[in-house]
């Protein structure tokens, strides 16, 4: 996540990003190898030769625990990096800073050369959409448009590319199973928002699986609004604003607008993206469609639409006698 954000607002190309991975990757793993280094001196006997009395022997004396976790440092960074243990001593901070840097910043040219020639011989989608997304950002520099939505826009399409990876992934898995286990793992997948719907809680599994293939995805930028009447929403990732309340991913929005057809009954609101916003959405239609061999569902739905109705007839008479009805223009 860190690392998207960087590539995003820093406008690093994908190498520099990449080799700033690995530099920090490096310095993560070679820390908690020091701190294993250092505990070896806290189980040591007292009169039992250590490292640390071997960099006395060597001439570094370890009077602070800042020196004692350079030298430790030291040892960990050619360890991780296949130096191995060094035959040279380094004896003062500044010497095992400059080690250091020196032993990471060949591990990291030894992995670009790796990398350039691997890249000699596979290229794959990943590497084409981050070129594109490149040659994109640096036309909008051209033309004088800010960094503010040069970000948006580079947040947006990775964001996008992340999850369509992702749900590519799942359906190439999901196309080598058996068809009963296709539709099994759909309910499950989707079960999260289809128990929140209060009339399609008890549905049978056929038609909890026609209802999400009726579903299609749907992308926002921050501060895009989301929605059209008749439908309902899923959040699958982000956050969006709705009235007064944040729904995250995994909430829904909108059920009423798939069972009342009165306009004068229905209340429709916006919400507003507040991040990179994936959502689900279900239209009437593609909901009235998947209905048609499922006659149980439909009496349950039916039921569900009285109630619905009741509840919104209801609403509007008290706002109208309260004096807060509004009629739509």
């Amino acid at each position: 996540r860190i690392r998207s954000r960087l590539r995003a607002s820093l406008y690093w190309n994908e190498w520099t990003v990449r080799q700033c991975a690995v530099v920090i990757k490096l310095l993560v793993i070679a820390h908690w190898v020091c701190c294993a280094n250092g505990l070896t001196l806290v189980f040591a006997d007292d009169d039992t030769e250590t490292w640390e009395t071997r960099a006395a022997d060597a001439g570094f004396a370890v009077d602070s625990p800042v020196e004692a976790y350079l030298f430790s440092l030291h040892w960990a960074v050619n360890v991780v990096t296949g130096v191995g243990n060094s035959p040279l001593i380094h004896t003062t901070p500044g010497e095992l800073v400059m080690a250091i840097v020196l032993v990471a910043a060949g591990c990291v040219t030894l992995a670009r050369l790796i990398g350039s020639t691997i890249s000699l011989t596979k290229s794959d989608d990943y590497d084409l959409f981050i070129h594109g997304l490149h040659e994109f950002d640096g036309v909008l520099a051209s033309q004088g448009i800010g960094p503010s939505f040069r970000s948006r826009c580079r947040k947006y399409f990775l964001n996008q590319w992340q999850n369509k990876a992702a749900d590519g992934a799942v359906k190439t898995i999901m196309q080598q199973a058996s068809p009963a286990l296709q539709s099994e793992a759909t309910v499950l997948l989707n079960s999260y928002w289809i128990d929140q719907v209060p009339f399609f809680r008890d549905s049978c599994s056929e038609f909890c699986v026609a209802l999400v293939k009726s579903t299609q995805l749907v992308s926002a930028s921050k501060q895009e609004r989301l929605g059209v009447p008749f439908s309902m929403y899923v959040v699958r990732a982000g956050a969006v604003l709705l009235k007064n309340k944040v729904l995250s991913a995994g909430r829904i929005w909108g059920e009423d607008q798939l069972l009342i057809c009165s306009l004068h009954l229905l209340r429709f609101d916006n919400a507003v993206a507040l991040s990179y916003v994936e959502v689900m959405q279900l239209k009437r239609s593609a909901l009235q469609a998947a209905l048609v061999p499922y006659p149980e569902e439909q009496h349950q739905i039916r039921k569900a639409l009285v109630r619905q109705v009741c509840r919104a007839a209801l609403r509007v008479e008290a706002q109208k006698r309260l004096g807060r009805f509004i009629p739509d223009k």
